[in-house]
């Protein structure tokens, strides 16, 4: 079953939730795309390398990894093995489930290979596919998140276009959102609308977030 994050979780409930994974997850993996230009996040891609070098599993070239799927492009996916050191480490450059050092959808691995956390940086979705039995056990190590997370049966992914602020390009508030809709697609054709209309699409941004039922 998938429980969805509805919130971000802060830096000591995001070190408390890896360090109860290691009961469940032996391997996670990082995105980097291979379409950004070599003077983006220059240096940044090779200290978090470094820093992980002793825990790395795999190094291959995809076009598909839990939660994405691209088309014309490629990226090269990292896969470290997870442990209490590993974690350490990791903390350094993972500052939330949806930022970590231009890498992108940090996913964590159950012991049976399967994807326990999938993240979707660019739509900042987060969602944990476990069993009920295994919920109840996290639940009960860190209660907090039963505030945090909901059943996908209870909750829906919709999109809120909203007017960015002083040509603000984060997703951060404050946002004053204008409209919501159902899926990406019908929120792009309000814009592309509005833009019609004599406002410039750069002057809208779509925010994805989970809804509850």
């Amino acid at each position: 079953m998938k429980y969805y994050f509805t919130e971000q979780l802060n830096s000591e409930l995001l070190e408390l939730f890896l360090i109860e994974s290691l009961e469940y997850c032996d391997k996670f993996s990082l995105i980097w795309r291979d379409d950004l230009s070599d003077d983006y996040c220059a240096g940044e891609k090779d200290e978090l390398l470094e820093e992980l070098s002793t825990f790395i599993v795999a190094q291959i070239k995809v076009q598909e990894w839990p939660g994405t799927k691209i088309l014309n492009s490629w990226a090269t996916m990292y896969t470290f093995h997870l442990t209490q050191q590993s974690i350490f480490v990791l903390l350094k450059f993972l500052k939330s489930l949806f930022q970590c050092h231009c890498f992108e959808d940090f996913v964590l691995y159950h012991k049976s290979g399967l994807p326990f956390l999938t993240t979707v940086f660019h739509e900042e979705i987060a969602f944990l596919d476990i069993d009920e039995t295994t919920i109840k056990q996290i639940f009960k190590q860190i209660p907090i998140l039963q505030e945090l997370l909901i059943e996908q049966e209870k909750c829906k992914q919709r999109y809120a276009v909203s007017v960015k602020y002083d040509n603000d390009t984060t997703y951060s508030p404050p946002v004053k959102i204008i409209k919501i809709f159902d899926s990406e697609t019908q929120a792009e054709m309000f814009v592309e609308r509005m833009s019609s209309c004599g406002y410039s699409e750069d002057d809208f941004v779509i925010l994805p977030f989970i809804d509850r039922l």
